[in-house]
């Protein structure tokens, strides 16, 4: 019996490490978006569609880029396939009645999809994380260490908030992003014209969702979800964008922002 595109079971894919050869021009996580969209919509080619085709989208995906030559890319991941007409369009059942089939934008659709969102952002966490390591193992103060002192007027050691913030920046923005914007903000307390805060937002293109990332208080590569972030722009702070890097823009030089 035909199966509907919106009857196709949800499979949680998973693998420890995979092997994935490059195409040319391919860098980063791309070898391994180009291939888990082929995993996707392979798995969802048996679904039929009142109109369009029966696309596979992803959702909790989680990758880690293991190693990367010239020839291939090894990663770790896992991820939850499920199905939906491309488009949205309705999907009409043996009864006659149409319902519609809501999903992420897919990949050849001329915008980010959920995956390549996702996979972006575990690169672009991996990155900071190196430059956060690198900045503590340089010297690099954060503000529960022992004696840190943040006086003002450019008379702190190296690490008060503004330095952190410039850290998390220059690490990403020396490269292009298909599915985030990056900004650094400054937050003000809504009650003082003294009381700043410095810190990276990332806002995803597809999904809408929000990352701090603020590395200062312990010095380690900390990302907070906007709900509980405690700078959250009308949680007692009033955000300003200072800079921002759009999704697409060529990469820049981080300068000393």
């Amino acid at each position: 019996m035909p199966t509907l595109c919106r009857d196709v079971d949800d499979v949680n894919f998973k693998s420890d490490r995979v092997r994935i050869a490059k195409q040319e021009g391919e860098v980063g996580l791309a070898p391994f978006i180009r291939w888990i969209t082929l995993q996707a919509d392979g798995w969802c080619s048996i679904g039929l569609c009142a109109s369009g085709t029966c696309k596979g989208h992803l959702r909790n995906t989680e990758v880690s880029l293991l190693e990367e030559t010239d020839e291939y890319i090894d990663v770790g991941f896992s991820t939850t396939i499920y199905c939906s007409c491309d488009g949205g369009e309705s999907s009409t059942d043996d009864t006659g009645s149409s319902s519609v089939s809501s999903g992420g934008n897919s990949a050849d659709d001329g915008k980010c999809s959920q995956a390549e969102e996702d996979a972006e952002f575990q690169q672009m966490i991996g990155f900071y994380t190196d430059a956060v390591n690198n900045a503590r193992q340089t010297g690099y103060q954060a503000g529960n260490d022992a004696g840190y002192s943040d006086p003002g007027f450019g008379m702190h050691r190296v690490g008060n908030c503004a330095d952190w913030q410039q850290v998390s920046w220059s690490a990403l923005v020396t490269r292009v992003w298909k599915c985030w914007k990056i900004q650094q903000i400054r937050a003000r307390r809504d009650y003082s014209v003294f009381s700043y805060h410095h810190f990276v937002r990332l806002e995803g293109t597809c999904s809408g969702r929000v990352v701090y990332l603020d590395p200062w208080n312990t010095g380690n590569p900390d990302k907070w979800e906007a709900a509980d972030f405690p700078f959250e722009d009308g949680n007692g702070w009033v955000h300003t964008d200072t800079h921002t890097h759009g999704a697409g823009d060529n990469p820049r030089d981080p300068g000393n922002d």
